[in-house]
Parts: C-alpha cells; structure tokens; sequence
C-alpha cells in the first residue's frame, strides 16, 4: 500500500466517524426536545404535584380573601357564621382547621350577643311592666313593684357580665 492509499482510507475513516459524532449528535437534540415536551405535558397535568401545591396556595388565598371580605361587610357574628360554614362547606377536602376555629370563635361571639339581645328585650319587657303598673297608681312599697325591681337588677347584672365577657372574647380574638 501506498502512502495515497493509506491517507484515501484514513480520511474515508474519519469522514465515517464525522457522520456517526453528527447522527449521534443530532439524536442526543431529538432525544433532548422529546423529553423536554413530555416533562412539560406531566408538570401540567391537573394531578401533578407541582400544580397541585400551586392550585393549593391559590386555593388558600381566595378563601382568605372571602373570609376578610366577609370580616368588613358582616358585623354580626350570626351572618359570619353563615359565611363561613359555608366557606366550610364549599371546600370539604381542604385543610379546615383555621375554618374551624374561626367558627369556633364566632360562635362564642354570637352565642354572648344573642345573650345580650335577649336581657336587652326582658329588660324592656319589664321596664314596661313597670310603667303600666306606675300608670295604674301602684305604690313602690308593695310587693309586686319590689320583685319586679329586683328581676329587672338581676338581669341588669346578668347583662354586664355578659357585656365583660363579650370584652374578654374580643380581646381574644385580637390576640390570634
């Protein structure tokens, strides 16, 4: 063999192993854009983990944006309380527990406003006991005009221990 010979078949080798790096080059880029789609389409899939943690946090800040909504336009506590077990109710597989304790929190709430709208109603149901038996000329020394006084003090007392924990509810729930 010739010198010619000998470069002929060298540069016929590597133009051969030129051909091969460029095919496995070009599959090593098919292989890449491949993969690369297929992650994309399994990180998009409504049950991957990556999505469903971001739908959680969405999830988490749209309820408690309808629950400070609810805060500002609501003072009772009875219509929070609607709101939220509604709140409650709308997302059943989520983490409730804030909602819980919120509910929680409210019923307290209502529960010591209603107590109070309650001896508010005896207290004027009594005062007009006591009016219509002034109008009828009782005296104040008699029998039924002390009881009736002492019904109405009581719930008098029983109304601000009612409003002091009303107080102490408030103060708990700005602390949390």
């Amino acid at each position: 063999m010739t010198v010619e010979e000998l470069t002929i078949k060298k540069l016929k080798e590597e133009i051969k192993n030129t051909a091969f790096t460029r095919r496995i080059g070009v599959l090593k880029w098919i292989v890449m854009v491949v993969g690369s789609v297929l992650l994309f389409i399994i990180v998009q899939r409504p049950e991957s983990v990556l999505n469903r943690k971001s739908s959680q946090e969405s999830i988490n800040r749209e309820r408690a944006k309808i629950v400070l909504d609810l805060l500002k336009t609501k003072k009772d506590p009875n219509d929070v309380l609607l709101g939220l077990a509604v709140l409650e109710k709308s997302y059943p597989e989520t983490d409730n527990d804030w909602v819980q304790d919120m509910i929680e929190i409210f019923k307290a709430r209502a529960e010591t406003s209603n107590s109070i709208k309650l001896q508010e109603t005896k207290i004027k149901y009594l005062q007009s006991q006591v009016d219509a038996m002034r109008a009828n000329v009782l005296r104040p020394n008699t029998a039924q005009w002390r009881e009736l006084t002492a019904i109405k003090d009581s719930i008098a007392d029983v109304n601000k221990k009612i409003t002091i924990e009303k107080g102490l509810v408030e103060k708990l729930l700005r602390r949390n």
